[in-house]
């Protein structure tokens, strides 16, 4: 695994082209619902929702990945690695935790709660687009320091949520983020466990894919006799004497 650009940029698996194909394909379809989506209901709510707030991060990701990938070599390219490295793991993780959190609470607790488009969009298609970009990208994870990141959104979101009760009291944000509520005592620190569980399992992925290419290389080193001129990417068969 490589960190900054050279980690977002290559692939594992798959071709490095068809990485950036499917992010470029990822970036229209999230910016086309997106537009879409926003056009139920008063504008303005839109922007109390953490899922919106998750589903414009994902847009931004997906923005910057395909820039960086098309300037990775210019002067420019490993400033902007350094920073989309803790934002692919910021988007990564909280695009899963809005589909958890959505149906397993959100949704079971509005039962008056329509299904439509987009709500599979924004609470499903979002996790499955990072899920794939985070199993065929290099990019590393640093639980630490990425716990930090996502530590930092989720209070942010928290805060704005006491923010708006304190101006709406009677207008919730969502169900289980009532704070006349003594459960909500438990909802947050629960959210927060799922946040890190994610981030978690990301990390370990993350480490799983290392030693997968580490091995890799050794492998074709193995193949390969010191100071030969062979072709790395074709098998070689080493004899033993008799």
């Amino acid at each position: 695994m490589e960190d900054g650009a050279p980690g977002l940029v290559k692939s594992v698996w798959i071709s490095d082209r068809a990485l950036f194909i499917f992010r470029v394909i990822a970036l229209l379809y999230t910016t086309t619902f997106q537009v879409y989506c926003g056009s139920f209901g008063p504008s303005y709510r839109l922007y109390i929702y953490l899922t919106i707030w998750t589903f414009i991060l994902l847009n931004l990701y997906l923005l910057m990945a395909v820039l960086v990938t098309i300037f990775h070599e210019s002067p420019h390219g490993p400033r902007l690695g350094a920073i989309i490295s803790p934002f692919h793991s910021l988007t990564a993780t909280t695009t899963c935790m809005v589909m958890v959190l959505f149906w397993t609470a959100v949704y079971p607790t509005a039962p008056s709660m329509g299904i439509n488009p987009c709500e599979f969009i924004q609470h499903g298609s979002n996790a499955l687009i990072m899920s794939i970009d985070t199993v065929f990208s290099r990019v590393k994870f640093y639980y630490l320091r990425d716990a930090i990141v996502v530590a930092t959104y989720a209070a942010m979101y928290v805060l704005w949520s006491l923010v708006w009760f304190g101006m709406h009291p009677e207008d919730k944000i969502y169900p289980i983020l009532d704070w006349h509520s003594p459960i909500v005592a438990g909802v947050v620190p629960g959210a927060f466990l799922v946040l890190f569980g994610i981030l978690y399992g990301w990390t370990r992925l993350s480490q799983w894919k290392d030693r997968y290419l580490k091995a890799g290389r050794m492998e074709i080193t193995l193949l390969e006799p010191p100071g030969s001129k062979l072709d790395a990417s074709q098998p070689t068969t080493l004899y033993e004497d008799a």
